[in-house]
């Protein structure tokens, strides 16, 4: 059992409409076509990321989380709940906004063993796992993050720039936000440089579109993160191929929590 991979046509359109909107009158975080492919974490799921940022990354204090989740949720009108944590504060956030600070907690903590120096990420959103990266990397006191790279598609792109913008006092990590249309323009070195990062997006690509990223991208990355999602019809080992790293330079786990049916599970790849 699978289904049809997302068209973004019409999340695409939707942001084309809002491009020369003022970050006060943003709203789409709301908006039904715009939350098919983001922002639709339930509450559920909220209090599970929550709960495991306490459990796996005691380091993140209070402060962190309230300082992460108020600014990320204040632009693009968050639906919003009342999370406690264990020791029976109360935050108040969008779900969505935990499962960021979760997965990047996950993604530096991956990152750092790498040896990289830089991050690409292929699918980035609103610019949201960027934001949350620039909190946490503070609280890895051994990690350097030279700079993020972001990859999406044209429009996306633009609400990215103006996103990130508007949180300009935030970011201590140079980025740069790339359009998939225009050439990749990166120069790859031979030392290792960037670590691969595509949370929930490369396994939702066509076939065309992954083996363009996969000649463009991945095969100048020796090391990633990528959430997998089996539920278009390519399996854990379909994945390890389009990936095209060797199949004993990945470490595969369960995403967590589990986001989709046991049928069609979720995975976490690192390599």
């Amino acid at each position: 059992m699978h289904v049809p991979k997302p068209n973004y046509e019409s999340h695409q359109k939707f942001l084309q409409s809002i491009a020369n909107q003022p970050c006060s009158e943003w709203s789409f975080k709301q908006e039904p076509c715009f939350m098919e492919i983001l922002e639709n974490v339930s509450k559920e799921y909220g209090a599970q990321y929550l709960q495991n940022i306490e459990a796996d990354f005691p380091m993140v204090t209070f402060e962190i989380l309230r300082k992460y989740v108020n600014t990320n949720d204040k632009y693009g009108n968050a639906s919003k709940t009342i999370f406690t944590t264990q020791d029976k504060k109360l935050l108040y956030c969008s779900p969505s906004s935990l499962r960021y600070l979760y997965h990047a907690l996950i993604l530096v903590d991956a990152f750092k063993l790498s040896g990289c120096r830089k991050i690409i990420e292929l699918g980035a959103g609103y610019g949201g796992l960027c934001l949350a990266v620039q909190f946490v990397v503070q609280l890895f006191t051994d990690v350097t993050i030279d700079k993020y790279v972001m990859i999406d598609l044209p429009h996306s792109c633009t609400l990215i720039r103006s996103y990130l913008q508007v949180h300009e006092e935030f970011l201590t990590i140079p980025y740069e936000v790339m359009d998939d249309y225009d050439t990749i323009s990166i120069e790859y070195s031979s030392n290792n440089e960037y670590f691969f990062v595509s949370n929930y997006c490369f396994s939702a690509l066509s076939l065309k579109w992954q083996t363009h990223y996969l000649s463009h991208v991945l095969e100048n990355c020796q090391h990633g993160w990528v959430t997998w999602q089996t539920c278009f019809g390519e399996s854990i080992n379909r994945a390890m191929v389009l990936l095209g790293k060797p199949k004993d330079s990945y470490t595969i786990v369960t995403e967590k929590p589990q986001t989709a049916p046991y049928f069609i599970e979720n995975y976490w790849i690192c390599f």
